[in-house]
């Protein structure tokens, strides 16, 4: 709940959520403006019914929900509330990350009906690589609106929310939307609130973990940092898979004026988890179990490090429009050696082949948008209209190994991997040389018109001009010395979306929308290109690969902090990219997919004790003409339900069910179904301490998630795991 909302008599924290989202009004789409405010209150949470301060209304930066309860998307080209945005939209806010104790991004995801993480090379062991749709959405996530396409790994303690748009998002995320996008929301400096949260968490497997949210307002001005660090022997309750993260991210927000605030921040996290491909699959049976991790304790490693800052200006210029600019600049390190579990006929036991990795990242990115409401001819116009300009660059070198014989790398019980044995090899991490610098520069406008209070029109358009220079791919054989051509590749793209929104009455909203998105061939040079490397070098001359989602629904919202969902929609993509051994050309069109089906999501508060998240998908998928009916990985159906409850003022339950149902790795290997059942409970022991445990995989059952493409492993979810925290607010 917002902390600055004052406990009444008989009030629970969610009570005066409640209370309070019935008046509130936020600025849509936008970085929010700063109204002063001589007295400010301590955190909601740390007061008491009796000792409550009654405060004149202030407005604060960042959003308004609280709790699960989300009506705004935290997406500054939003031109309108999330229940009047015709499209599926999944919101997950830090308060559900908490309860869950969830501690990253994949977390989340690997939970959330209609995505999917691959696996593989640069899935688990490189970074977060979603699937949305049935499509490859890797490159479509960014950061508070912020394109950063590098594939790394992002964790929680720095997040407000996660937003996931589902279908072609080309209007607002640009290239190589096409299942959708994922925004993250970070934590910023709020002026006028004064706050510190702690919690320390100790768990199964070794787990430690603590962090801290420190907010300070000196008049003007705010500073805000949150720091994390944790340890595991056995992350996830899988045996010898080790943990070792730390995170520090500091904002500070200066208002120079009731009508203009500067803010800035800088990021920093190192992550050094042990690599984990899943288990091994022989004859299509799966090896092991939830426990077994197939990796080499003496070899496997992973090295990420982020580093990040940011420079935001916010200005009211009146009558309703606001001028936001921000600058970000990222370095995304990746080094890393996994094991790959594979069984050999030939040898007898499994494999732990090495997969690697060695890349960095430098992404500058530059977003500035003009937005407000206009009336024109009776019309009212939410317009959002600006610029995005991005710059990634993409450095990559090799981890490479070498080892005396077979055996050091040959696990012989294929259920019980020995992870501590010896292993005589060497590794050499190279230097890394430019992969290619792509350029991309972006015009969008975004209009939402409100015909009556009855009927809305929603309309967008944007134009990406893309370059791409200086591209190597390497077209040496396995084991060969590298060979390397020169790409390059332009391309101008325009991507729109059309809808309409209809209230039949003031709760409901049914709507329908068509939207696109554009996918060029060297969309992620250096880390993912659909490029066969036998080909010669040059200008690429292909079109990009296109698509189209075509989506009707209807969203409710009970009350005020509840809002349903439900959709039926069809992606279609064309122009896909193939290589033709037979005729020995590489860009040619192949037969055009699309995938199909409902979705179904749930949100916020059903009453003031009671909260609930979740959704349920069917997913039907071809391509090639109806010859291929499956995506990797990608289940037909999947289902997720969390919810909590104040039984009392002190006490707090929630649980949860998640199903993924059958999926393929290969045409002939499937990977089970699976469900996941969570529990939690915590504690007030006073206004301001609270105790919480969570049970992850409550009846530890096999958790299948992605297949690898050869149907060799398996990803696994988590083992049963238990974890005590304790929270203190200052």
């Amino acid at each position: 709940m917002n902390r600055n909302t004052p406990l009444e008599d008989g009030d629970t924290a969610r009570t005066a959520t409640a209370r309070h989202m019935q008046g509130v009004a936020t600025t849509l789409g936008l970085l929010p403006t700063i109204a002063l405010s001589t007295a400010f209150a301590a955190p909601v949470h740390a007061q008491s019914t009796s000792d409550a301060l009654e405060l004149d209304p202030i407005v604060v930066q960042g959003m308004e929900d609280e709790g699960y309860v989300v009506t705004q998307s935290n997406n500054r080209k939003a031109t309108a509330p999330l229940s009047d945005t015709p499209q599926t939209i999944n919101v997950i806010t830090k308060e559900e990350i908490e309860d869950r104790g969830l501690t990253s991004v994949q977390d989340v995801l690997r939970t959330t009906p209609g995505v999917t993480l691959q696996a593989g090379e640069g899935g688990v062991a490189y970074g977060t690589s979603p699937v949305i749709r049935g499509y490859d959405s890797n490159s479509a996530i960014t950061v508070d609106g912020m394109r950063n396409s590098s594939r790394t790994s992002y964790e929680a303690f720095n997040l407000e929310s996660i937003q996931i748009n589902k279908g072609a998002s080309g209007t607002t995320a640009g290239r190589s939307a096409s299942g959708g996008t994922i925004n993250l929301e970070t934590k910023k400096a709020l002026i006028g609130q004064d706050f510190t949260d702690t919690s320390l968490t100790a768990g199964s497997g070794g787990l430690y973990r603590g962090t801290a949210d420190i907010n300070q307002t000196y008049g003007d001005t705010a500073l805000r940092f949150n720091l994390m660090r944790q340890t595991a022997d056995d992350l996830d309750g899988r045996k010898n898979k080790t943990s070792d993260r730390k995170g520090f991210a500091a904002s500070v927000a200066h208002a120079f004026s009731s009508s203009t605030t500067l803010t800035a921040g800088l990021y920093y996290y190192e992550m050094h988890d042990m690599p984990d491909y899943g288990n091994a699959i022989l004859d299509g049976t799966i090896l092991g179990d939830n426990s077994t991790w197939y990796g080499l304790s003496n070899r496997d490693f992973r090295d990420n490090e982020t580093r990040s800052g940011y420079l935001t200006l916010d200005h009211t210029l009146g009558n309703g429009w606001q001028w936001t600019s921000t600058l970000r600049a990222a370095k995304d390190l990746a080094v890393y050696v996994a094991t790959a579990p594979e069984y050999s006929d030939t040898y007898g036991g499994v494999l732990a082949n090495a997969k690697s990795g060695n890349r960095e990242t430098k992404t500058i990115s530059f977003n500035s948008q003009l937005s407000g409401t206009k009336n024109w001819g009776g019309v009212q116009h939410d317009l959002a209209f600006g610029v995005d300009l991005s710059r990634e660059e993409t450095f990559k070198g090799s981890v490479d190994g070498t080892t005396s014989n077979t055996t050091s790398t040959l696990f012989e019980d294929p259920n019980h991997p020995d992870n501590g044995m010896a292993w005589n090899g060497v590794l050499d991490i190279t230097d890394r040389e430019s992969e290619g610098v792509t350029k991309t520069t972006a015009l969008y406008l975004m209009d939402t018109m409100t015909i009556s209070p009855k009927l809305e029109f929603s309309a967008g358009l944007r134009l990406d001009i893309f370059d791409v220079s200086g591209a190597r791919i390497n077209t040496a054989g396995r084991g060969e010395e590298p060979a390397y051509v020169d790409l390059s590749e332009h391309q101008e793209f325009v991507n729109g979306n059309v809808g309409i929104v209809y209230h039949p009455t003031e709760s409901v909203s049914l709507y329908g929308n068509i939207a696109s998105s554009a996918d060029p061939a060297l969309d992620n040079v250096g880390i993912q290109t659909d490029y066969d490397s036998n080909a010669g070098g040059g200008d690429i001359n292909v079109d990009p690969e296109r698509t189209y989602t075509y989506e009707v629904g209807a969203k409710w919202m009970p009350n005020p902090n509840l809002l349903l969902g439900a959709a039926l929609y069809r992606v279609e993509k064309e122009n896909e990219r193939a290589y033709d051994e037979t005729t020995d050309e590489y860009y040619l069109a192949a037969e055009s997919s699309r995938s199909q089906g409902v979705e179904l999501t749930f949100s916020g508060m059903i009453n003031e004790r009671w909260s609930i998240s979740g959704g349920y998908t069917y997913i039907d998928y071809s391509a090639d003409g109806g010859e291929t009916d499956y995506v990797n990985g990608v289940p037909e159906h999947a289902f997720s339900l969390w919810t909590s409850y104040d039984v009392t003022p002190k006490w707090t339950v929630g649980g949860g069910a998640y199903y993924t149902g059958t999926t393929h790795a290969t045409s002939t290997v499937k990977i089970p179904d699976s469900w996941q059942i969570d529990v939690m409970a915590r504690y007030a022991i006073d206004d301001s301490t609270s105790a919480q445990v969570n049970i992850t995989n409550l009846f530890d059952e096999d958790i299948y998630e992605t297949g690898y493409r050869n149907g060799r492993f398996v990803n696994m979810g988590a083992a049963r795991t238990v974890s005590l925290t304790l929270n203190k607010s200052f």
